[in-house]
């Protein structure tokens, strides 16, 4: 607003209050106060927070870092209540609420089945579980009213906004009537009761409650002794951390009971097939189809049907690919981003041991079944999380996996099967292999990390990408034969009619031409044409089809990141149902435009040629002094258009004569600027310019700044314009309501020394 009177000045002030005003009442400003009085739980407010944030609303009096510090608590044991939750425990009577359980060897319950370790009796006996309790006087307590137990109360509600503590302070009651059976009044003299904490978990698991309920007493009275040794003098504090030794080592040694036992195991002999030992996939496989369908759809699929959906991943990948359970639990998310496609494969190099690698290669129907899980399942997991694993396979509390083996055992339970090792499998597979293709046993053996394998190759030789899908492919092809291959004709091999498929691939792709719309033809269909009548042409199709429609989404939204909700709008009127990548990966896979790209962006032209652009809004700059700025009103990610600079594009020396004719303080438009030999620039002095008499053109708003700049300008030879474009792109991901700054390399000796007041030049 330099050189702009005051009456001007107010009035362009009232109107950029107005148009804020406007914008706020469209709902992108929350007010934390209403929230507050909106959802009371402190668990479920914090994740609203963070949703709202992450969608770009602006949240006025947010909470302090205390009060978020605690909501971030509250979440966590919220989380931590659900992951060991059991279906059956609706009662008050039995605490099923939370921890991720301790064990060393696995790392989660089995989904909505948790099993009591001595007698296999499943969660749903607890109703026999708290008549045994009852019995053995296990829900006699101290009187609730004690001064301790209150301050206990007031603790959880103020501190850690825990307002439903009912159930905690009933099982820290009952401990403590045991602990301190003649006594009245409770005191920190139960801490000397550390030989009586083996007696009172032996006494719940004699009532045959399951591990994470017993789980679920110790915690909670770990959190009351801490509480309680806070409150201590030094000497009554070291008993309370004796105590609290004894809780944890009571934690270890429940966790520690091996639950491998409880599963019956697959007795493998001579008569052994590959497809037995893999029994579970097949068994599984039309419930995960299922359950990928609505993962990708966005339907509704409870956590123990997610918590299943990452066993049966593991289990591809140890049963079908007969990969070490070491290599699942330490595959990476990188690896998997940078798996490489092989023709119908997808080639996944995990770095083991020092420059060892651990190559695999799946078909990529299997690999969209780990796309789905890493894409819908895992993505989940670590929402809201501050620190995110590296590893592939996490947990629901976003934590890596412990051990594939237990996870895989769980899968066979659930399904009532006998449990298969990785062991088992890799035995069965050495054994058929080796009968079936006797030249390719020393390229197996470097697959399977087998030392004893002939042939010239380590075992911790690295397959190049042909070997490994060599494998694969031998694998698939055995898996495949009902019988054992002793004797037998061996399977033909998928690399020695490659050239036949192809041939096949191409006369299918042009009988049933793959477009946008449209399905697979069926089977019927497959056999009138004369063609087979198995899946691989089928899979094939929609394949292509699949890759059509993401580049044909990844073309949709080129100027900018688009929101996910925009996405999935377009999918659903687009009517694709089935077969399409979902909206969270088009936005998450999104990638800035390329210049030959925005030449040719018929909507980057429409913008440019009517001023249309969007998320933008011209308001009172931050800078002292800088007059009017440009802020966002929506995010752009790094590499995103905001808008052109627009204007009259000129010969440099032109927009010097337009400088030198300005009057004393008379603010410049001219963006300076070169293409190739010549010295051009941006004529925007005239506001509003002669093209678009009635719309305020953004780009001449942005102010200047060295330091914060965050736009930068690009030249573009856009179709249909004779003159070049000079485009705003964003040179790092700016929020919602941040001020946009251009560095125009200039500082306040650039005038001559006439701007040597103004100090915001070399900000």
């Amino acid at each position: 607003m330099k050189g702009q009177s005051p009456s001007e000045q107010q009035k362009e002030l009232q109107r950029a209050k107005c148009s804020m005003k406007a914008w706020t009442l469209k709902g992108r400003c929350w007010d934390y106060r209403q929230l507050c009085r909106w959802c009371t739980d402190p668990a479920g407010r914090y994740e609203l927070l963070n949703h709202l944030r992450e969608a770009g609303f602006f949240v006025l009096h947010p909470p302090d870092e205390h009060e978020l510090s605690t909501l971030k608590e509250a979440a966590a044991l919220a989380e931590e209540a659900a992951e060991a939750a059991e279906p059956a425990a609706a009662s008050a009577e039995v605490s099923v609420t939370s921890v991720e359980s301790g064990s060393a060897s696995g790392s989660e319950e089995e989904p909505g089945q948790e099993q009591d370790r001595s007698s296999g009796q499943t969660s749903t006996g607890q109703t026999g579980a708290r008549k045994k309790m009852k019995g053995m006087g296990m829900y006699r307590q101290v009187s609730l009213d004690d001064p301790l137990l209150k301050s206990y109360r007031a603790h959880l509600a103020e501190t850690l906004n825990i307002s439903k503590s009912k159930q905690v302070i009933a099982n820290v009651a009952r401990w403590l009537h045991f602990l301190l059976p003649l006594s009245g009044q409770v005191s920190t003299e139960f801490v000397r009761g550390v030989a009586k904490v083996d007696q009172y978990v032996k006494n719940l698991e004699s009532a045959q409650l399951g591990r994470a309920t017993i789980t679920t007493y110790i915690e909670h009275m770990l959190r009351f002794t801490a509480f309680v040794r806070e409150q201590s003098n030094p000497e009554e504090a070291e008993d309370c951390e004796i105590f609290i030794q004894a809780l944890k080592s009571a934690l270890q040694n429940l966790g520690s009971k091996d639950e491998r036992s409880r599963s019956p195991k697959l007795v493998v002999g001579p008569a052994t097939t590959l497809r037995r030992c893999q029994g579970v996939i097949f068994r599984a496989e039309e419930e995960m189809q299922k359950l990928q369908k609505n993962l990708d759809q966005d339907s509704h699929v409870t956590e123990e049907q997610r918590t299943r959906y990452r066993y049966y991943c593991q289990a591809l990948l140890i049963l079908k690919l007969c990969l070490k359970p070491s290599v699942v639990e330490n595959l990476t998310a990188k690896e998997w981003l940078e798996r490489i496609p092989h023709g119908d494969m997808m080639d996944v190099v995990h770095h083991a041991v020092g420059k060892w690698t651990a190559s695999f290669a799946l078909f990529k129907s299997d690999a969209s079944l780990l796309e789905t899980y890493f894409n819908k399942v895992r993505a989940g997991y670590i929402q809201g999380s501050d620190v995110e694993d590296v590893r592939f396979f996490l947990t629901r509390s976003g934590s890596a996996i412990k051990s594939a083996h237990v996870e895989l055992s769980r899968l066979h339970r659930h399904y009532n099967l006998p449990s298969v090792s990785s062991q088992d499998v890799r035995r069965v597979l050495w054994r058929d292999a080796a009968a079936a293709f006797p030249n390719d046993i020393a390229l197996l053996g470097a697959y399977l990390g087998i030392s004893e394998a002939k042939g010239g190759l380590s075992s911790r030789t690295n397959l190049s990408t042909e070997q490994v899908v060599g494998v694969a492919c031998d694998i698939s092809a055995l898996a495949i034969n009902t019988g054992s291959l002793q004797g037998k004709q061996a399977p033909k091999r998928r690399t020695e009619s490659s050239q036949e498929e192809a041939k096949d691939l191409g006369a299918f792709l042009q009988t049933f031409p793959v477009g946008l719309d449209g399905r697979a033809p069926t089977k019927k269909k497959r056999q009138e044409k004369g063609f087979s009548t198995d899946r691989s042409l089928y899979d094939a199709w929609r394949s292509e089809q699949y890759k059509r429609r993401h580049q044909y989404l990844k073309s949709k939204w080129s100027r900018q990141q688009p929101a996910v909700q925009q996405v999935r709008s377009y999918i659903e009127q687009m009517g694709w149902t089935g077969n399409c990548v979902s909206a969270e990966e088009v936005v998450e896979h999104w990638t800035a435009p390329t210049s030959s790209a925005l030449e040719k962006d018929e909507e980057l032209i429409r913008h440019v040629a009517q001023q249309s652009w969007t998320g933008l809004v011209i308001a009172e700059s931050r800078k002292h002094g800088a007059g009017r700025g440009l802020f966002t009103t929506k995010a752009f990610p790094k590499g995103s258009i905001l808008c052109d600079y627009h204007g009259k594009v000129v010969d440099a020396a032109e927009g010097r004569h337009v400088i030198e004719s300005l009057k004393p303080g008379e603010a410049s438009y001219i963006y300076f600027f070169r293409k190739g030999a010549q010295d051009l620039c941006v004529n925007s002095q005239s506001d509003p310019c002669d093209c678009h008499p009635s719309l305020a053109t953004f780009g001449r708003m942005i102010n200047h700044s060295a330091k914060s700049f965050n736009v930068k300008g690009i030249v573009c030879d856009l179709q249909g314009h004779a003159l070049p474009v000079l485009l705003l792109k964003a040179t790092r991901d700016i929020k919602v309501g941040e001020e946009v700054y251009i560095d125009y390399g200039v500082t306040r000796r650039s005038f001559g020394g006439e701007g040597m007041g103004l100090s915001w030049l070399d900000d």
